[in-house]
């Protein structure tokens, strides 16, 4: 897998509500988040092998708790985990599509104009030139969008000062 291709999250139109495939720019942050996703999931199968245990291998980066299936995580686990972690950080209660609403706020209050927000989120575009004519995937301006949202929510959860993401070449 190259850089580019590792660098991108792609929906298939049968896996999300609108039928349009999306393709998603993955953030600097979101890609530290999978390699450390990775890292533990090595070293589990690790601690799991030197117990004298079968290693699990899953094509999901996320699998289900379900050790013997071959599984993504369910919506209503991954509605269970933000559950838990609000309970844990003392937060009101939020579902996982209250992080979408949050993702298109912020990147409005940004500056990131509507129509990537949009297309970040997978909007059904609907006037005839964006649905039909307009072919641009709009993957520079999706990344750059996610980037700066990433660095903000970095700056949030450590304290840290804000690091510049340089924008991208086309």
């Amino acid at each position: 897998m190259n850089d580019a291709t590792r660098s991108v999250w792609t929906l298939p139109g049968n896996r999300v509500k609108n039928g349009v495939t999306n393709l998603v720019p993955l953030s600097t942050q979101a890609l530290r988040v999978i390699e450390k996703q990775r890292a533990t999931l090595d070293f589990q199968n690790e601690k799991r092998e030197a117990r004298g245990k079968k290693a699990i291998k899953s094509a999901f980066l996320f699998p289900s708790r379900h050790v013997l299936k071959e599984k993504s995580m369910t919506v209503y686990a991954l509605d269970q985990e933000a559950q838990r972690i609000s309970n844990e950080l003392n937060l009101s209660r939020f579902t996982p599509h209250d992080l979408r609403r949050t993702c298109a706020t912020k990147l409005g209050q940004m500056q990131v104009p509507g129509h990537i927000i949009a297309r970040v989120l997978n909007h059904k575009q609907t006037d005839i030139t964006t649905a039909v004519c307009n072919q641009y995937e709009y993957l520079k301006e999706k990344k750059e969008a996610l980037d700066k949202l990433g660095c903000w929510i970095v700056k949030l959860a450590s304290g840290l000062e804000l690091v510049h993401v340089p924008s991208t070449e086309a």
